[in-house]
């Protein structure tokens, strides 16, 4: 696919580039798995906004797909980055990519306020900024997301709160998140991920609970592909004391 500029970035081109990004997931892991579904409700699939919506929610989601592409981007350390907004804009290091996309998100929140498209890329704007290290504004955008009316979008925000407080040792804090979105999951997080990153966390200091949450996620989810990494988490897990 040809390099596009936002302006030229039409209906068929769009879903051209959702289709690559869900591609992409499939080799990347899971957690793009999330990212995945936020670029299709920012496109609008829930709701029936892409057809549904009008020509300003068409232009939001358009606008947030070109952002989600640059936050997608390759990273070449040593080469200069390339020019563009396709699929294939090449930069020369995280912090010039994460930069890129957190000023095509601002663009987007600024211009379409009001839309889930808006609201979406707000919520992007903080993950941005968390991985360029303002954590103060990361924060405060993903906790204001979180308070959103928009399930499917706060949730995503939640979700990614929580990753950040595992990840500076705020456990807690994590848990509390995860363990809220298992209970009421969403397209954008769905139980069996919120299940599996709740028993990673709590993995060290209660095995057997988190053997346990392994284990539902691997009943109630038998035919997804989190259901192969659940297996080898079960087995480097110490086995349960026999009674």
């Amino acid at each position: 696919m040809a390099r596009l500029h936002r302006k030229e970035l039409k209906h068929d081109e769009f879903v051209d580039i959702v289709d690559r990004v869900l591609l992409y997931v499939e080799g990347h892991g899971r957690r793009l798995a999330v990212l995945a579904v936020a670029i299709v409700l920012g496109s609008a699939a829930v709701g029936g906004y892409w057809w549904h919506s009008g020509q300003q929610a068409e232009k939001a989601s358009i606008a947030l797909g070109a952002a989600m592409v640059t936050f997608e981007a390759s990273v070449q350390a040593g080469l200069p980055s390339l020019p563009g907004q396709g699929t294939e804009r090449v930069f020369s290091s995280e912090e010039e990519k994460w930069q890129a996309a957190l000023e095509e998100f601002a663009a987007v929140r600024e211009e379409y306020a009001g839309t889930q498209a808006g609201l979406l890329a707000r919520h992007y704007e903080g993950v941005c900024k968390l991985r360029l290290g303002q954590q103060e504004p990361g924060l405060a955008a993903l906790e204001e997301v979180s308070r959103a009316s928009d399930p499917e979008v706060a949730a995503l925000a939640k979700f990614h709160l929580a990753g950040f407080y595992q990840g500076v040792g705020r456990a807690e804090e994590a848990e509390k998140f995860y363990r809220e979105l298992s209970e009421k999951p969403t397209a954008t997080v769905p139980k069996a991920v919120a299940l599996f990153d709740l028993a990673a966390l709590v993995a060290e200091k209660n095995p057997a609970e988190a053997r346990q949450l392994y284990q539902q996620v691997k009943d109630e989810f038998p035919d997804t592909t989190i259901a192969a990494e659940v297996t080898r988490r079960l087995e480097l897990l110490p086995e349960s004391p026999q009674p």
